[in-house]
């Protein structure tokens, strides 16, 4: 169940544009399992796959944040860097 409604929107594109304000390396990384949730995130938000979305833009917002890991499936994640 969804406790706290949240929302993301992203334009991704494979290379720079005009209109780009940031930049990520994205690549799949083994998941080995479920990739915990960010320890700065709401536990209303857990159970949100959405929310888990803020954790990719922190790499934007905090320089101490450069890099986090998305889940896709059991097996896979998907591994954000800042660059």
């Amino acid at each position: 169940p969804i406790l706290e409604a949240t929302a993301i929107a992203l334009v991704l594109t494979p290379t720079a544009t005009p209109r780009t304000i940031a930049e990520w390396e994205i690549t799949l990384v083994p998941a080995n399992g479920e990739v915990p949730d960010p320890s700065w995130m709401p536990a209303l938000w857990h159970a949100n796959a959405c929310a888990r979305g803020f954790a990719a833009l922190a790499t934007l917002a905090d320089p101490s944040c450069s890099r986090a890991v998305l889940p896709v499936s059991p097996d896979l994640g998907l591994r954000v860097l800042r660059c």
